[in-house]
């Protein structure tokens, strides 16, 4: 069987780490590559091969052999091949190889730097006596499954090396997505929704651009389908409302009166209901009626007395009328 061979050449257990798959492709590769003494191209290929199919076991990815074998088996090998005509200084120098020990040696740094921030600041208020002897004992004990490791094991700390393996790392696909997720949802909370736009229409433009987007990645087949549709696209769409954005002018003030929008709860007396105010806001003469984002704060606290809204609108670069500020007041 194809699974028991790719655990076999790495001399894995099925129920080892990705800790311990990095280390052990990392030991074969000094005995297979070809370019070393006694070393096998074959068996480095293979090595390749099983390397990246168990990597993604090991990282939570549920694929199969059989779909492994129809589409990622020969570019895994292709990729062998390529390596096996580098030397073995110029393989340990590629990215593919950093990544393997790349995640233990950023791991370690934050390891350290976190164990670092939590136990001096706890010794600096025992110290000052804000923490007695049995508060930090407790403590102590119940954290040191966390902290002892950093005199249980051996931390081989390098600076340089933390640095370039941290650039590599931060080119892996997992953490463009993780960074390109994180940055998009701060542009669309910020940016994108204060655009005066219907939900209708940022839904519209959505969808042309990822009909666009699919129709580019079954023509471009080495584009990578997750990178391009979850990170690049939203990318596309909010950098589009961050330029009307930024480069707007021509502010206007604009003021009205408000009262809440109300959800109705029915109480535990029979044909008895009850009224809860909402974030959401309903303007004088229905305005924005059909912008609810425009209509719709968060913090209820800040306007939950407030009756009046004063809305500072400018003029989008795209021509897309954009929000900049706002605040509440009250009066008769």
């Amino acid at each position: 069987m194809l699974l028991i061979k790719y655990y076999s050449i790495l001399d894995l257990k099925q129920n080892s780490t990705i800790e311990d798959l990095n280390f052990a492709f990392r030991n074969k590769v000094k005995e297979f590559h070809p370019k070393r003494k006694k070393g096998n191209i074959d068996k480095f290929i293979f090595l390749i091969e099983a390397y990246e199919y168990l990597k993604l076991k090991k990282t939570g990815h549920k694929i199969s052999v059989e779909d492994w074998l129809k589409e990622n088996q020969e570019i895994s090998r292709k990729k062998a091949i390529q390596f096996s005509e580098l030397t073995y200084s110029q393989f340990i120098a590629t990215d593919f190889y950093k990544e393997t020990q790349g995640i233990f040696v950023i791991w370690q740094f934050i390891y350290l730097l976190s164990a670092f921030f939590i136990l001096v600041p706890l010794f600096y208020y025992w110290y000052l006596g804000y923490i007695s002897n049995f508060a930090i004992v407790i403590f102590l004990m119940v954290s040191s499954p966390f902290w002892a490791g950093l005199v249980t094991q051996k931390l081989n700390l390098n600076l340089f090396e933390f640095i370039n393996l941290s650039k590599v790392f931060i080119k892996t696909p997992k953490v463009i997505l993780f960074a390109s997720t994180f940055a998009n949802i701060l542009l669309l909370t910020k940016i994108t929704i204060n655009s005066l736009v219907t939900i209708t229409s940022f839904l519209t433009i959505l969808a042309i651009l990822y009909v666009i987007g699919i129709i580019i990645v079954l023509i471009f087949k080495k584009i990578s389908k997750k990178l391009f549709l979850l990170a690049f696209i939203p990318t596309i769409f909010n950098l589009f409302f961050l330029m009307n954005f930024i480069f707007s002018s021509k502010p206007n003030e604009e003021t009205y009166i408000f009262i809440h929008e109300t959800i109705k709860y029915k109480s535990s007396r029979p044909n008895k209901y009850y009224k809860e105010k909402v974030s959401l806001i309903s303007l004088e003469n229905n305005a924005y009626d059909e912008y609810p984002l425009m209509r719709f704060f968060l913090d209820f606290e800040s306007h939950r007395l407030e009756n009046h809204v004063h809305y500072t609108f400018e003029d989008g670069l795209m021509g897309i009328k954009v929000l900049k500020n706002f605040h509440f007041s009250y009066s008769l």
